[in-house]
């Protein structure tokens, strides 16, 4: 049997191009697992349902609910604020330039 593939240069070389070595949001060096978070994340912006999203996962709708809970109540959000004829416009993450959402202007 031959070795397990190392694609941690190959990740980096590719972040590096990108110009997304840190997660803005966090300060902290991304990752391969990076890539699930953000898969996680998005789905979740969008208004899926938690069970479709965990599915797809391979987890459960518990598993996703608690790590990431800030996300499910910032998309759900704009229902408290008095906003509730206008949902969230989410911004991406990625940049770091705004805010997860902001409410349309």
């Amino acid at each position: 049997m031959g070795e397990m593939p190392v694609f941690r240069a190959g990740l980096q070389q590719v972040l590096e191009q990108a110009n997304a070595l840190t997660d803005p949001m966090t300060g902290e060096p991304r990752v391969a697992y990076s890539f699930r978070h953000y898969f996680a994340t998005v789905p979740i912006q969008k208004g899926l349902s938690v069970a479709h999203i965990a599915d797809w996962l391979g987890t459960s709708s518990a598993m996703v609910e608690r790590h990431y809970n800030r996300f499910l109540v910032q998309r759900n959000a704009h229902l408290y604020t008095g906003y509730a004829d206008r949902p969230p416009t989410f911004i991406d993450e990625l940049t770091g330039d705004e805010p997860i959402f902001r409410l349309p202007s």
